[in-house]
């Protein structure tokens, strides 16, 4: 039993990992062949000051934040190109989405710290805050409805601006 290609069209153009470990965190990003931001991730890491004007870093803690960062950006690039895929193999019979959410203050959140979270917040995303769940309905009831009967293929970002800033989805 062999492999069958559906279609030559689901086939995605190659993509570069870019990893950046700067002084308080390290950056994952995967850069499409078109030069897009197709999916990124980002960690802060604990700073040592061991004495005055000096800063030092766990080189175990960075490796682990890369490593999970790395997993961030590709999931993420990976769920972007499956949209781009799957609405190119199934338009135009299937319209095919997704949306793209960045913090929400669900149930998860109440696990954070929050404190950190709202500081990195007003710093971090352009509306300062996290979402709301009854802010993503909207968007859920747009692609479901016909309204949203000319989309197909889309990403649509939910998320205060936050990719805007920082570089992608």
């Amino acid at each position: 039993m062999g492999l069958r290609v559906v279609s030559t069209a689901t086939l995605v153009p190659m993509s570069v990992l870019a990893i950046d470990a700067g002084t308080t965190g390290v950056t994952a990003l995967v850069i499409s062949a078109d030069g897009a931001v197709a999916g990124r991730g980002y960690q802060e890491f604990p700073q040592f000051y061991p004495q005055p004007g000096w800063v030092e870093h766990d080189p175990q803690e960075i490796v682990h934040r890369t490593a999970e960062v790395i997993t961030d950006a590709m999931a993420k690039a990976g769920l972007n190109n499956l949209t781009v895929a799957l609405e190119r193999t199934f338009a135009p019979k299937v319209r095919v989405n997704c949306i793209m959410p960045g913090p929400f203050l669900t149930d998860i959140s109440k696990a954070w710290d929050m404190p950190a979270f709202e500081e990195a917040a007003r710093t971090t995303i352009p509306l300062r805050r996290g979402g709301r769940p009854d802010e993503i309905v909207g968007a859920a009831l747009y692609l479901a409805s016909d309204a949203s009967s000319f989309t197909t293929g889309s990403i649509l970002k939910i998320d205060g601006g936050l990719t805007r800033t920082v570089g992608g989805g």
